[in-house]
């Protein structure tokens, strides 16, 4: 923020820096390109719960991809084998989520790998994700949710590498991977 004198007069210099920096930041934002996909699981029951871990596109507005820019996802409950448990190729219900149920009396790694179609030119999205309970969680379902922004670059070209992203999901939070389309490859926080 602008530094502000004892009378509260605001130092014009600074003033004029920030508001420099405000405009190239929407700039820089108003020709960006976002595609946010949420991610986690549900857990219902006492004892063995059941866990329905999740992936699902939030927003895809203004994107320039296809309405359902995922093309399979594969999930994966044993990582250190190299094939997924179970793979959905179409999502399931009105939430349009694709999904993996499976019961257990813990929490367990759940690696989501995530496809996109080839006209959407984006790598695979690899999320180390371990299902989430709750403390306190009994026989009523929770649910346990995050986003990860994918951020486009301003155009529609390919985004420079076919290695998957990596993106450590656990402990659950949010995330945003930067994609310029550029070899530096994908920039994530």
């Amino acid at each position: 923020l602008p530094a502000v004198a004892a009378d509260g007069a605001i130092d014009g210099a600074a003033l004029d820096e920030q508001l420099t920096r405000l405009k190239a930041a929407r700039n820089a934002r108003s020709k960006a390109r976002r595609l946010v996909l949420e991610y986690g699981n549900t857990a219902r029951g006492g004892g063995k719960c059941t866990y329905t871990t999740f992936v699902r596109v939030a927003s895809a507005d203004g994107c320039g991809l296809p309405a359902m820019p995922i093309a399979r996802v594969d999930f994966n409950i044993n990582p250190s084998y190299n094939r997924p448990t179970e793979t959905a190729v179409e999502p399931s219900g009105k939430a349009k989520r694709f999904e993996y149920k499976y019961a257990m009396s813990r929490t367990f790694p759940c690696v989501v790998t995530v496809f996109f179609k080839p006209e959407a030119a984006l790598p695979p999205l690899v999320l180390e994700y371990v299902v989430q309970r709750p403390p306190g969680a009994d026989a009523a379902e929770t649910k346990c949710t995050r986003r990860i922004v994918l951020q486009l670059g301003p155009s529609a070209a390919k985004s420079g590498s076919s290695k998957p992203i990596v993106y450590r999901a656990h402990p659950l939070r949010d995330g945003w991977v930067k994609l310029d389309g550029k070899l530096r490859g994908p920039v994530i926080s």
